[in-house]
């Protein structure tokens, strides 16, 4: 790349054993995503080809509330009723962009020189324990 990268889009899919039944969906988050509405979706794998939830809004009535946590950098996802159920397996899928930082911290942008001189950008991942945790929605 010759032009410094600033966001990136990225999704995740996460796989979720419910050990008690709940209404409320709580995952790490850090505060430079975005998530996109559209892209958020709950399937349960215990019961294949059911798709619980698609999209972040109150039209489909399962959706109370979602919001982020800014003092704890939790995405919080409230339901109007228990959607997760226990013993049961879920797989919750997310899209959201991600600003890339300069702080050597995560998923962030870095720089080099060329034979020629000139500066070239690239994205690098830093997934120690603590570094990692950026990086996971």
């Amino acid at each position: 790349m010759t032009q410094a990268p600033n966001y990136y889009y990225a999704h995740v899919q996460i796989k979720i054993s419910c050990l008690r039944n709940t209404n409320k969906l709580v995952l790490h988050s850090h505060s430079d995503h975005t998530v996109d509405p559209q892209s958020f979706e709950i399937f349960s794998l215990t019961q294949p080809n059911t798709n619980i939830i698609k999209e972040l809004n109150n039209r489909n009535g399962y959706v109370k509330n979602w919001y982020f946590d800014n003092e704890t950098d939790f995405l919080v996802v409230e339901f109007n009723r228990e959607v997760f159920q226990i013993n049961n397996n879920y797989s919750v899928s997310i899209g959201f962009t991600g600003k890339l930082l300069s702080d050597n911290s995560g998923f962030y942008r870095s720089n080099y020189l060329d034979n020629d001189g000139n500066k070239r950008w690239l994205t690098v991942f830093d997934l120690e324990p603590i570094e990692g945790i950026p990086i996971i929605i």
